[in-house]
């Protein structure tokens, strides 16, 4: 016959496997602390949006892959 310690164990592995609630309040506490932690530091402005690059001026092949150059924008990899 099962013991009752090992029949709660059990339960507790089923429970905690199908609902991570082992990790439940864990993950909340963490967003918590990183959401706060992302609010001291200002984001920089963003530029000013373009329609158009422009005409491409030339590329330079790089071991990553290769930088674009245009006219009003330069493409790294």
């Amino acid at each position: 016959m099962i013991s009752f310690k090992q029949f709660k164990l059990k339960v507790n592995f089923v429970l905690g496997s199908l609902f991570y609630q082992r990790y439940a309040i864990q993950a909340y506490l963490y967003t918590r602390h990183r959401n706060a932690s992302e609010r001291n530091f200002k984001r920089p402005p963003t530029k000013e949006a373009f329609d158009n690059p422009g005409k491409l001026i030339r590329v330079e092949a790089t071991p990553a892959g290769a930088n674009f150059y245009f006219e009003q924008v330069e493409l790294e990899p």
